[in-house]
């Protein structure tokens, strides 16, 4: 079987002593078209048993050499490729009448027109078998390579994902260990005197900003030291409470959010003994929000 240049190309391809150009096309036609990529596969088959018969060159018998021989398995490969020729030569020598002897190639030794004994055929099917038997373990051990790297890939990625996962748990972790910080809410104090009138010239106003807060009262009494404790409420000028709270000292916060701009009166209740009230004074302030 005569080679065309494609089988010429592809064979320089294998042996290493392909141009760049032709590299690079043959490359680019195997990853693109099955069909070229299993020409290749064959020819390097071929290749094996052209070496097994001591066909190739010098040159390209140390190409081979220097690329098929490197491993246990493709000496394995080449050494199965001898012993199939072996035999297939063997055999059609028994049946074969003397004739020049000349070398020819594996597809052409098996598509010689001798007419064969029934016994010769059948031991040459049985070399046929062996060498499909080679092609087919060469494929099976490429497509191991192929899911070896699949699940190569497959492994590194769970892992990366899993260092992923891992990173993100880790920052989750830091940012609920982080103390959390309260706001701290504006104060605002203020000292009331007792006996003040609601007269808006003599009651002088407490500015307070806009928003939230506390507004701190301090009130001013005159018997100090005399009750246990005290009621306080805050009320509207028309008498509506707006805020109530039992004291240990004359001292009460109040949430500036109940305190809109206008007056209010603080109406304290001194608690004594058996927890009887008294009134302890009353505060009047004017209220203005900015």
């Amino acid at each position: 079987m005569k080679r065309t240049e494609q089988d010429e190309a592809m064979i320089r391809y294998l042996l290493g002593e392909a141009t760049e150009d032709e590299q690079t096309r043959i490359e680019e036609q195997f990853f693109q078209n099955d069909d070229s990529y299993q020409q290749l596969v064959a020819l390097e088959d071929e290749l094996r048993y052209d070496y097994a018969q001591g066909g190739l060159t010098r040159k390209e018998r140390a190409s081979f050499e220097k690329r098929f021989l490197n491993t246990d398995e493709d000496r394995r490969k080449v050494a199965l490729a001898k012993e199939v020729m072996a035999r297939a030569h063997s055999e059609r020598a028994a049946t074969m009448v003397p004739a020049r002897a000349e070398r020819t190639s594996f597809w052409q030794f098996f598509s010689s027109p001798l007419r064969l004994s029934f016994a010769a055929s059948t031991a040459l099917l049985a070399v046929l078998g062996a060498f499909l038997t080679l092609h087919s373990v060469h494929l099976s051990d490429q497509l191991d390579q192929l899911r070896a790297q699949r699940s190569s890939d497959q492994q590194t990625a769970q892992q990366q994902v899993a260092a992923l996962e891992k990173q993100r748990a880790d920052l989750q972790q830091q940012l609920n260990s982080r103390p959390t910080q309260q706001a701290t809410p504006t104060l605002f104090s203020f000292v009331l005197m007792p006996g003040m009138t609601r007269d808006a010239d003599v009651t002088k106003p407490l500015l307070i900003p806009a928003g939230d807060g506390e507004v701190r009262l301090q009130l001013d009494l005159k018997k100090k030291g005399a009750y246990k404790s005290y009621l306080a409420s805050v009320q509207t000028i028309d008498g509506e409470q707006v805020w109530s709270q039992n004291l240990q000292s004359a001292q009460l916060t109040v949430p500036a959010k109940v305190l809109p701009s206008g007056d209010y009166v603080v109406e304290l209740k001194g608690i004594v003994a058996g927890g009887e009230t008294e009134n302890a004074g009353e505060f009047y302030f004017t209220v203005v929000r900015k």
